[in-house]
């Protein structure tokens, strides 16, 4: 999950943590894992110009049997599939939250009373 520009840190991560007990516990419909799989459908396929589509296969290395197989896969994803991916991924105790702010006191003060490390970026650089 990830957020931009985002004024309401905590009950937004609260929502992630909602969303991924969500999944793990298949509180979605088959309909939900469908209309999920038309969305990626439409992202892998849509329309683009044959130079562009030339391009990222040759940087990406992509062969059609790979997209295919992506494909194939994608089609095949079962609500069991998404349940265990969910928990494997999403119930980790080792994830992570990292916040890219601008330097303004009132915010590392928020943060700070919210539990959050702060690490200054300009002493890492220099």
């Amino acid at each position: 999950f990830y957020s931009y520009r985002d004024p309401n840190l905590e009950e937004t991560y609260q929502k992630y943590n909602l969303a991924a007990k969500y999944a793990i516990d298949g509180k979605f419909k088959e309909q939900d894992l469908v209309d999920a799989k038309i969305v990626a459908f439409q992202k892998i396929d849509k329309a683009k110009d044959p130079a562009d589509e030339g391009l990222e296969f040759f940087l990406r290395d992509y062969k059609t049997e790979q997209l295919d197989y992506v494909r194939k896969q994608i089609l095949g994803t079962t609500k069991n599939d998404i349940m265990e991916s969910a928990q494997k991924y999403l119930a980790s105790q080792k994830t992570s939250k990292v916040v890219c702010s601008k330097n303004e006191l009132s915010t590392e003060e928020k943060l700070r009373a919210e539990g959050w490390k702060i690490i200054d970026i300009d002493m890492l650089v220099h």
